[in-house]
């Protein structure tokens, strides 16, 4: 080989070591950017399931407060119906007392 084939072929080399070098860098980059990306969308799924775990959470206290609340409810209209029901019996009871007086004091 001549001395200027053998310098051509060297000058492609070093061109092409450069050319190769640059991409080194790129992909490099585009890793390196990749990693970041991976570890937001890493970050966002383990927030994602906490936030679900929050929403479990709190979807059992809503059905516990459910639950409560019809045993609130049922328990007010059990109160009601009792309260009627005395009402009415207190209310027979004073009109016999009432009727009592009105017969035997009213003459």
């Amino acid at each position: 080989m001549t001395d200027d084939s053998q310098s051509a072929r060297i000058a492609r080399l070093e061109a092409m070591s450069v050319h190769y070098g640059e991409m080194l860098e790129r992909i490099t980059r585009a890793v390196e950017e990749n990693a970041k990306f991976n570890g937001t969308v890493t970050s966002h799924i383990e927030l994602s399931k906490r936030l679900w775990d929050v929403v479990e959470n709190h979807s059992k206290q809503l059905a516990d407060l459910q639950t409560v609340s019809a045993k609130n409810c049922e328990f007010c209209n059990q109160s009601r119906h009792v309260f009627w029901w005395v009402m009415g019996v207190l209310s027979l009871g004073l009109a016999y007392v009432i009727k009592y007086f009105v017969e035997n004091h009213g003459r």
